[in-house]
């Protein structure tokens, strides 16, 4: 009996040993299974059949198209818990080519996630139709159903997306949700010209005993440009190269002009100059040495565009945890910050920081910001300017939601943080905030081992059933 008891205990323990992954679901890993999203042209083509449904498609003007995200429990036996899917983006800007996003995930299941991409014949943004989010659950090929709940569709594109509650494995529960976009008449790409101008002077390339290749980079937001380069054997320059237009969109463009007839060994300054809408910049004088007998040329320090940004959370009502994850209850207010960093060689200019929440978490004070008024969990900030080496340290606070559900893990940062300056963008790390109905003491570590929860609350159900069996054997004898 002794040993028997024994031997029972070993293998409780080793069960919660084994990867979580053993106890759970799996997600469209059938080679005849759908892509996770596809999409198609229901004005070319009414009564879309899966023939038509790709994971790209094209369109005109006025058009109506439609996504499908597709699941499918493809376990042997494992029930996945609250299957959510989830749509990005809502809104687009004006372009030509268009790309979404879609992710299915549960509980007890990694998420599997999917790409789509719309051509369009002329610019435009695509405009999500309003109340057109269906559920075809259980083979449904033409018909809907109530999303459980009473959901709004709508909150497909947040960031818990919507629930289509507990899905049984096999062919016969398998579904899609499917999400209607329509394309407005071609828009014009371009907006009003910018109020700035403003002239990067690069390290030149291509040094020679007679000649060099001067380099430079323009900024203008989307207006025509007129550039050229002053250059000299003095500070004074004197001489300049012939006029080149650029027209730099959202972002940067590089610009470069070949000087002859140098003499050797010498110095040359120089200078990119840029000009719009009456505006002029001038970049800073920089310097080359041609090459002379026996001259080498040094390696140049070459500069660069870069940024980082950083967010760490606190819970302002009791503080805990680590920079990164805290502990808070429903009605607590969370402090998110985040730091930005030019950690280039080049001045940034327009920069755009912007920062989604959660839906459990409800936006009570942005300082420092515009904010999006659509949903009030978007926060916007514009920098005008962002030198070299400089930071910019913003911040918001947010009350955790009365309805946010105890044990989960409200996550923020990742691509739902961003900082953009023209074609320039980074994401924030990610921060997390567990709801609970106490602070523990050591808040930091009650995160750190929620995921071990699972594996406890395992060992004690498998070591009851144990004692249960012992006390049940003796009894017998």
């Amino acid at each position: 009996m002794k040993k028997t008891l024994i031997s029972l205990i070993f293998l409780a323990f080793m069960a919660t040993t084994l990867p979580l992954s053993v106890f759970a679901g799996i997600l469209n890993s059938d080679s005849a299974d759908f892509e996770v999203l596809r999409v198609g042209n229901v004005t070319q083509n009414p009564g879309t059949t899966s023939a038509n449904w790709n994971t790209a498609v094209s369109a005109n003007p006025g058009d109506v198209i439609s996504f499908a995200i597709y699941y499918h429990n493809t376990s042997q036996s494992q029930v996945i818990r609250d299957v959510r899917v989830k749509l990005t983006p809502k809104t687009t800007g004006i372009s030509t080519s268009h790309d979404f996003n879609a992710v299915v995930w549960g509980e007890n299941t990694n998420p599997v996630y999917g790409k789509a991409r719309v051509y369009l014949s002329a610019p435009a943004k695509l405009e999500f139709a309003n109340n057109s989010v269906k559920w075809r659950p259980n083979q449904q090929v033409y018909s809907e159903s109530q999303l459980p709940n009473n959901q709004n569709g709508n909150n497909i594109f947040s960031s818990r997306g919507i629930s289509l509650g507990d899905i049984y494995p096999g062919w016969s529960t398998q579904g899609n949700v499917m999400i209607g976009f329509s394309v407005p008449q071609a828009q014009h790409i371009n907006p009003a010209p910018s109020p700035y101008v403003t002239a990067q002077t690069m390290v030149a390339e291509g040094i020679r005993k007679s000649g060099a290749t001067i380099r430079g980079s323009v900024s203008s937001n989307y207006s025509t440009t007129k550039t050229w380069f002053e250059w000299g054997p003095t500070s004074s320059l004197g001489n300049k190269t012939n006029n080149m237009i650029v027209n730099t969109g959202s972002g940067s463009k590089y610009t470069t002009s070949t000087i002859d007839g140098l003499s050797l060994d010498t110095i040359y300054y120089y200078r990119l100059v840029a000009e719009t809408t009456g505006r002029t910049s001038y970049g800073e004088t920089m310097i080359f040495r041609t090459l002379g007998n026996g001259y080498v040329t040094p390696t140049p320090v070459y500069k660069d565009y870069n940024i980082s940004i950083e967010k760490i959370v606190k819970n302002i009502d009791t503080p805990n945890g680590t920079r990164i994850e805290t502990v808070a209850k429903r009605g607590d207010t969370v402090r998110f910050t985040i730091t930005v960093k030019n950690t280039g060689g080049y001045d940034l200019r327009n920069l755009e920081i912007r920062d989604r929440l959660d839906d459990s978490l409800r936006l009570v004070n942005d300082l420092d910001k515009d904010s999006d008024k659509e949903n009030s969990r978007k926060v916007v900030w514009l920098v005008d300017e962002l030198r070299s080496g400089e930071e910019k340290e913003v911040f918001f606070e947010a009350l955790v939601a009365e309805d946010a559900r105890i044990g989960s893990i409200l996550r923020n940062g990742g691509d739902r943080t961003v900082v953009e300056s023209g074609s320039l963008s980074r994401t924030s790390n990610e921060v997390f905030v567990e709801v609970a109905n106490n602070i523990p003491s050591g808040g930091a570590a009650a995160i750190a081992l929620s995921g071990a929860k699972v594996r406890v609350a395992l060992f004690i159900f498998i070591l009851m059933v144990i004692i249960l069996a012992v006390v049940y054997r003796i009894f017998k004898s």
